[in-house]
């Protein structure tokens, strides 16, 4: 097993996807995170990487595993490089 902590992000940072994000940072990850509006000033504090848009969001993942709901499709697009428009 290596030193280096595991990284990855969510997409949706409200009742479930901050959840998943405080359970993890609480367990030793790393995460980038990519919602709209806000993101939750604890989440900050305990040090999520906030993007503001899906292309700051896949520059700031080491490799492009996505899953997400439906609504999130522009930024699995955009991870797969598939941008249309």
């Amino acid at each position: 097993m290596t030193d280096r902590p595991h990284r990855f992000g969510i997409v949706g940072l409200g009742r479930m996807g901050g959840g998943l994000a405080r359970h993890a940072i609480e367990k030793g990850f790393q995460l980038a995170g990519l919602t709209q509006g806000m993101v939750p000033a604890d989440l900050l504090a305990a040090g999520l990487q906030e993007t503001r848009s899906p292309e700051a969001f896949c520059a700031a993942l080491p490799r492009r595993i996505v899953s997400c709901r439906p609504y999130a499709q522009e930024g699995v697009d955009v991870c797969r490089g598939d941008r249309r428009g």
